[in-house]
């Protein structure tokens, strides 16, 4: 998606530099080819919290994870937002809509998040977490994996929201031999990988063919509680659910209940509801629930990805050209 950036290509080589702050933790190498790449804006690298907030007073482009609501108001000069995460419910500010101000987000997370998702699905498959709880028993449980076990090759993924993260998973999932169904808000785009995308119109017609079904959708207004009773009722006894979304898209009462009756074979869950889980959860202790603590859009080539995509959209800003992955902050993605 993209939006256009105020301001011709003409206008920008009259005015001023534009002032830059940086609140990610980027490489020093990185740091140098900005300034080199881009002489004409004054670049501000900070990630101490009060050094951010001071310098978003004084930024027309702030490069962040997350900012306060003060330093958003505070920042009356600020006219681009770039986030560098995928999820913005959290920079969702109205000061933001009521003064204009471009939202772009960073969907850089897409091939950890879908690779995390892939891990948990062949670790059902093979049954790993079985292996890893008889270990600490010394348990002989080979006899009963070996009744248990199942290929992902054939079965049927269904995925909920296509895109950076889902877009990823659907190639990566076809790849490996499955079929691969996509529920989107604009089902007529193209998706590599999809044997079939349909619209969210269409979410009961496909609940029922899933093996495997992922909810890779932001928490909005509009998404909260997407997967409840009714939509587990749709599941087959035995289907796999995974969320790498917001945790409160999967209602919390009818994840429980679907795990405990076997309508829900297992779950991986990267986000819960709440999130953190508290200690006491019942979650922590069920045996066909795997909890990745909200680490699957963590990689080490991140940073890499955000700055990439950082100094191309700089650059459409710069041009007065439309810049990439604008967020409609009516929606939240």
């Amino acid at each position: 998606m993209a939006g256009r950036a105020d301001g011709s290509a003409g206008e920008r080589g009259m005015r001023m530099t534009v002032s830059a702050l940086v609140a990610i933790d980027l490489s020093p190498a990185w740091r140098e080819r900005l300034r080199a790449q881009f002489p004409e804006v004054r670049f501000r690298f900070a990630t101490d919290a009060t050094e951010v907030a001071a310098a978003a007073a004084e930024a027309e482009v702030i490069l962040v994870h997350s900012l306060t609501r003060d330093a958003v108001v505070a920042a009356n000069g600020l006219r681009w937002l770039q986030a560098g995460t995928a999820g913005v419910s959290h920079l969702l500010y109205s000061e933001l809509r009521e003064r204009g101000v471009i939202l772009t987000n960073a969907r850089a997370q897409g091939v950890p998040m879908a690779e995390m998702v892939l891990a948990m699905m062949f670790a059902f498959a093979v049954r790993l977490p079985l292996f890893v709880e008889a270990r600490g028993r010394r348990a002989p449980v080979a006899m009963r994996a070996v009744r248990e076990k199942f290929e992902l090759q054939g079965q049927t993924l269904v995925i909920l929201g296509m895109g950076d993260v889902g877009g990823t998973l659907c190639r990566k999932a076809a790849g490996i031999g499955m079929r691969v169904l996509g529920v989107r808000r604009r089902p007529e785009l193209p998706c590599e990988g999809a044997d079939r995308v349909v619209g969210v119109d269409r979410l009961r017609e496909v609940l029922p063919q899933a093996d495997h079904l992922v909810v890779t959708l932001p928490l909005t207004q509009g998404t909260r509680d997407f997967i409840a009773r009714p939509e587990v009722a749709l599941l087959r006894p035995g289907t796999y659910l995974y969320n790498v979304g917001g945790g409160a898209t999967v209602q919390r009462q009818a994840l429980l209940e679907g795990l405990h009756s076997g309508r829900i074979a297992a779950a991986g869950l990267d986000v819960t509801d709440p999130d953190p889980l508290p200690p006491d959860d019942p979650l922590w202790d069920m045996p066909n629930v795997l909890l990745t603590q909200h680490t699957s859009g963590s990689s080490a080539a991140n940073h890499d990805r955000i700055a990439q995509l950082f100094a191309a959209n700089l650059r459409n800003y710069l041009d007065g050209r439309p810049l990439l992955n604008v967020v409609d902050q009516s929606l939240g993605y």
